[in-house]
């Protein structure tokens, strides 16, 4: 609510990162206070300590068991945001050479013809599962698909929607997904079973949908 101060407040805590080499782009800021994965959780843990009477040196002992408990999951998480950012910066050169996404779908073009719309929801499902999200997999390879797709002569709608459905059927084995699953309910060294398992069902519905884009749009 705008005339309460709590948003000024909020606004307060910012962490800037540079930009890497100085490339437009990659620099970051990151609002802590203002933010949905932080405050309400922040808010929730101390009202439940405080409803529970739980002793401060309890207090500790959970936030350090918590600690160790996402650790893993954090450095995960971290690393496919790393990957995502440097294939989505990298047209940003000064050997003015085309950037990744743009490469691998001249080479997709060249290699796959017009059975390039047969892999394109499985793309989709690779970039939710190392990119651990359906959003961010369509913001890596639209682009890619819609380029293809030109060269080639295809239906872009319909190549962007297998795009879309196969991300979000990646979201089944996405791997900061699993991990942050695993860690929650204290499975330790479950994730590649679990990924495994789920890949099973997220080949057969990616299959499905192909064979329904074949039968109404082919």
């Amino acid at each position: 609510l705008p005339f309460l101060p709590f948003r000024e407040m909020l606004n307060c805590g910012n962490i800037q990162v540079p930009e890497i080499f100085h490339v437009k782009g990659t620099g970051f800021s990151w609002n802590i206070l203002n933010n949905p994965g932080v405050v309400p959780f922040t808010l929730i843990s101390l009202f439940s300590a405080i409803l529970w009477k739980i002793r401060p040196q309890e207090q500790l002992k959970i936030f350090n068991c918590t600690i160790k408990q996402i650790l893993m999951t954090s450095i995960a998480i971290a690393a496919s945001i790393a990957m995502v950012q440097v294939m989505a910066f990298s047209r940003e050169n000064g050997a003015d050479l085309p950037d990744m996404l743009s490469c691998i779908a001249l080479g997709a073009a060249k290699v796959m013809g017009k059975a390039y719309i047969s892999c394109t929801p499985f793309i989709g499902i690779f970039g939710t599962f190392f990119a651990g999200s359906c959003t961010v997999s369509n913001i890596l390879f639209d682009q890619l698909h819609f380029d293809t797709a030109q060269m080639l002569k295809l239906n872009e709608p319909l190549v962007i929607a297998l795009q879309n459905a196969g991300a979000g059927l990646g979201s089944m084995i996405r791997i900061s997904g699993v991990i942050a699953a695993c860690a929650t309910v204290n499975l330790k060294n479950k994730e590649t079973g679990i990924i495994l398992k789920n890949c099973i069902p997220a080949f057969i519905l990616a299959l499905l949908v192909l064979l329904g884009s074949y039968i109404f749009f082919c």
